[in-house]
C-alpha cells in the first residue's frame, strides 16, 4: 500500500493505479485505501473504477459506523455521476 500512496502523491496516477488494483483483487484494502484507489482511478480517467471504489468505500465507513466520511464520500460520488 506504501508504494501505492506514494507513486499517488508523486502523480504517477496509472502506476498508482495498478498498484492499488493488485491490493485489492487480493483482499487488502479498507474504505480508506478504496478512497485512494478511486482518486488514482479518477485522475486516471477510469471513472467507472472510481465510481465502483467511491461506492465500496462509502458501504466500509457507513458499516463501520464512521458516518461523516461515507456522507462526505456520498457527495464526491454525486460529482462522479454527473460526470457520465
Amino acid at each position: 500500500m506504501e508504494s501505492a500512496r506514494h507513486a499517488l502523491a508523486r502523480g504517477a496516477w496509472t502506476d498508482a493505479l495498478d498498484i492499488f488494483l493488485r491490493i485489492d483483487a487480493a483482499g487488502e484494502l479498507d474504505p480508506t485505501g478504496l478512497e485512494y484507489l478511486a482518486e488514482a482511478a479518477d485522475w486516471s480517467g477510469r471513472l467507472d473504477e472510481c465510481i465502483s471504489a467511491l461506492e465500496r468505500a462509502y458501504g466500509g465507513h457507513l458499516a463501520a459506523g464512521n458516518r461523516r466520511r461515507a456522507a462526505a464520500i456520498a457527495v464526491g460520488l454525486s460529482r462522479q455521476y454527473s460526470l457520465k
